[in-house]
């Protein structure tokens, strides 16, 4: 399994955020509109990769589930595919009509909607601001009307790409507000991506954050024996549904599908080591007959470690908490390596 040192995510974590403050690159701004391309292709020596381009009304990704920008999409890289559609695609506005590295803030609730009346706004980071239409509990799949859409602005080179896009706290959200900027950065053998969440608002931002990863590699059609899953620690389950249970093995630090899943998603959460550290935010995903394989690697602790799959995607998904009093900020990394390993 391909591994890479916590002192170089450290350093590229570094880098990145000298980026996202502006210390790094002359390129000027633009604001996203509707001459503005749906996507871009990164390239280095060894990598393409294409990437998301976000705008409310003609982004690839228009729903008000996932972060709009940045969402890498596909990646050829070492003689392999990664990433691309897992399944027949709306039109871009359902709240799953996307693939590649989408990543969510909270899955469970946004900012202000507990506290909202039927008819009244709250916040999704860094979709926008919403609209409580149903006196429901706040639901990720619900298509919640859009009040004020923030400016997307972004600017790029041969290998990165960069988006900012900020929420001020006044009348459409009254206590909210957040600058939010996103570095996506080939690496020699990767992808980098860079979070930076300023709150600017006079609320406290208590989330999580986590990347779907809809991994599908080199093409497969259907999730089953060919992928694996491996990670850094012993894994066991927390919560699991009876579907999983019996189609997924766990042996060690190994998690195998026994058979193709033709039918009913999988989902199931393990267990985390008790002190939970970085250096367990290290996942693993082979495609053991063609030997494409994708590490995901993050530098921050883990909240918990969820695995989904449906159709032609199996989605190791990490969680990492953020609780930001007002004027504080976080940054945080995460770094996709490509890799071709030794078929089996």
């Amino acid at each position: 399994m391909h591994r890479t040192s916590f002192r170089s995510i450290a350093l590229a974590s570094l880098l990145s955020t000298l980026y996202l403050t502006g210390c790094a690159t002359e390129q000027v701004w633009q604001t996203t509109s509707a001459d503005s391309p749906t996507t871009v292709i990164l390239r280095n020596a060894l990598i393409q990769a294409t990437v998301t381009v976000p705008h409310a009304e003609h982004g690839l990704y228009r729903g008000v589930r996932f972060d709009p920008s940045g969402i890498v999409t596909h990646v050829e890289a070492f003689g392999h595919t990664f990433f691309g559609p897992w399944r027949k695609l709306g039109d871009g506005t359902g709240h799953d009509d996307i693939y590649g590295t989408a990543e969510e803030f909270d899955l469970d609730k946004a900012l202000g909607y507990d506290e909202a009346r039927v008819g009244e706004s709250f916040v999704k980071i860094p979709v926008g601001v919403l609209r409580k239409h149903v006196d429901k509990k706040y639901a990720f799949g619900r298509a919640y009307p859009k009040v004020y859409m923030p400016a997307w602005q972004y600017r790029q080179g041969d290998d990165w790409i960069e988006f900012r896009q900020s929420l001020i706290d006044g009348p459409h959200a009254p206590g909210w507000g957040y600058d939010f900027a996103k570095r996506v950065t080939l690496d020699r053998d990767g992808v980098i991506i860079t979070r930076s969440l300023i709150n600017t608002g006079t609320n406290t931002i208590d989330l999580n954050h986590y990347g779907h990863n809809f991994i599908r590699i080199d093409d497969a059609p259907l999730i089953g024996p060919v992928y694996r899953i491996e990670t850094t620690f012993p894994l066991e389950w927390k919560k699991v549904n009876k579907h999983t249970r019996r189609r997924m093995l766990l042996d060690g630090n190994r998690a195998t599908l026994i058979e193709p899943i033709t039918k009913g998603a999988i989902w199931g959460m393990f267990k985390l080591p008790d002190p939970t550290t970085p250096q367990h935010h290290h996942i693993t995903v082979t495609h053991t007959e063609t030997g494409g394989q994708v590490s995901i690697i993050g530098n921050t602790s883990l909240e918990r470690l969820v695995v989904w799959g449906l159709g032609a995607a199996i989605c190791p998904e990490p969680f990492v908490r953020i609780h930001l009093e007002p004027g504080q900020q976080m940054t945080w990394s995460t770094m996709y390596r490509f890799a071709s390993a030794q078929p089996e």
